[in-house]
């Protein structure tokens, strides 16, 4: 399912390059196995489309990225394509691209303004919709009972705050299931790991775990592994904009 945002964002590709040749893109990470397989796709897509394509990577660095946006502005690019850091910050990127007259187009995080002046796109899915779900996923593998964990992106992001809210809202609904921990994992594998570490080391009862995202959810599933706790059925879930997996285990010895 990773493919189906990825193509999405290739054909906001399509969208605006019916006159253009070249096109820059600006992602938050480059360490993130999303944004790795959205990178995939949209080279694919402008290779058939005979487009160039440049990407940089802000690594999680608002100024960085603003500077990058600012050098795609600053060399005439036909069209920007950013996956912003921290969609607080999308107002700015945004007045920048259109001061100069270059079409926009946000990617998997949606910017913050409510409502985007000409020129400028989102392509991604409504959160509330991934964080549903996602907790309805996991209330069928539990069968309506245990207790789940919750993993957060940034909580600067809309992303975060509408996928916990979606899982938050199905838990709500069973009065056999409970949230026994919601912590801040930063869209990061390695917090996670720490995280899971730090619960399963205390003794907390875990039953699934929701991640915000991929990256989040891998690393829940490799503390798991390290400590050898896979010992009845886990749920990771991962939503990432279209996408929502869940990863279930049995006994493993």
């Amino acid at each position: 399912m990773n493919r189906l945002l990825s193509t999405l964002a290739a054909s906001a590709i399509l969208l605006t390059s019916a006159m253009a040749q070249n096109i820059g893109v600006s992602l938050a990470y480059s360490d993130d196995l999303f944004l790795t397989t959205l990178r995939q796709a949209m080279e694919q897509r402008a290779k058939e489309l005979g487009v160039k394509i440049q990407f940089d990577h802000a690594q999680g660095d608002i100024g960085k990225q603003l500077n990058q946006i600012q050098n795609f502005a600053a060399q005439k690019m036909d069209a920007i394509v950013v996956n912003p850091v921290d969609t607080m910050a999308t107002p700015k990127m945004t007045k920048l691209v259109t001061d100069v007259g270059i079409p926009l187009i946000y990617v998997n995080l949606k910017p913050a303004e409510e409502t985007l002046p000409k020129g400028v796109a989102y392509v991604g899915s409504d959160e509330n919709i991934s964080g549903k779900l996602q907790g309805e996923e996991i209330a069928r593998l539990l069968n309506n009972k245990g207790n789940v964990v919750i993993l957060v992106g940034e909580l600067a992001t809309q992303a975060a705050v509408l996928r916990t809210e979606g899982v938050e809202k199905v838990v709500a609904k069973h009065p056999e299931m409970r949230i026994v921990g919601k912590q801040t994992a930063n869209w990061k594998r390695n917090e996670a790991i720490d995280l899971m570490n730090n619960l399963l080391v205390a003794g907390t009862n875990i039953d699934a775990v929701a991640a915000n995202n991929d990256e989040m959810a891998i690393g829940a599933i490799l503390a798991l592994h390290r400590l050898a706790r896979i010992q009845r059925p886990w749920s990771s879930g991962a939503s990432m904009q279209l996408k929502m997996r869940s990863v279930r285990w049995r006994e493993a010895t």
